[in-house]
């Protein structure tokens, strides 16, 4: 189904073909993202704007639709995508910003959506290898601008440099975390934000 989750029409009219393809919805993943590299001072609020409405906005648009549907099963799950860095910063403003935000999105809608027998969690990735490095333009391309190294030279100097395991996340092992916290035997697991990061992440909690 394609569709753009920044638009609410869209979004509803999604929500209402599931539920009729379906029969119900009893699980949500919120995980569209993006990032940009960028000077701080000189970051385009603009362009943090569309970042906030694809991350932080939508996911909670998602998950308002979905209550009613999940109120009426009697049972739901919600995993959102957030990131390492909502934890700790890693130079992306925006990105850093927004992840932290949908971790305490995270923890809120598990409360609120706990007396309804639905659980809410997020995970935390660290890098993964997907398009996202490596497609053209993306942040490869500005991490090789920032260091002066050739992109696969920057972005395996970025790993070695940052993960204890040395190397991305395969998309695989993430999606694995993401079926376990929406699966039934993880249900009484909520208000987690679970860290898939070779390590990366260096704090208690």
């Amino acid at each position: 189904y394609v569709g753009d989750i920044a638009n609410e029409e869209e979004v509803k009219a999604f929500i209402e073909d599931v539920k009729q393809k379906y029969g119900k919805i009893d699980i949500l993943v919120n995980n569209a993202g993006t990032a940009k590299m960028g000077d701080m001072e000189t970051f385009p609020e603009e362009l943090f704007r569309q970042h906030a409405e694809l991350m932080m906005y939508a996911p909670v648009r998602l998950t308002n639709l979905c209550i009613p549907h999940f109120k009426k099963n009697g049972w739901g799950s919600v995993v959102n995508t957030a990131s390492v860095f909502g934890k700790q910063p890693g130079g992306l403003i925006s990105y850093d910003t927004i992840k932290a935000a949908d971790i305490m999105i995270t923890k809120d809608y598990s409360n609120y959506c706990a007396a309804f027998n639905v659980n809410v969690n997020a995970v935390c990735p660290g890098p993964v290898d997907t398009p996202l490095w490596h497609a053209k333009g993306q942040l490869g391309d500005q991490l090789a601008g920032a260091t002066g190294m050739k992109k696969d030279a920057a972005i395996d100097w970025f790993a070695k440099a940052n993960i204890p395991m040395g190397r991305y996340a395969k998309a695989e092992e993430i999606a694995s975390a993401v079926l376990f916290l929406s699966s039934e035997p993880a249900h009484y697991i909520t208000g987690v934000a679970i860290n898939v990061d070779g390590g990366m992440v260096k704090s208690f909690i």
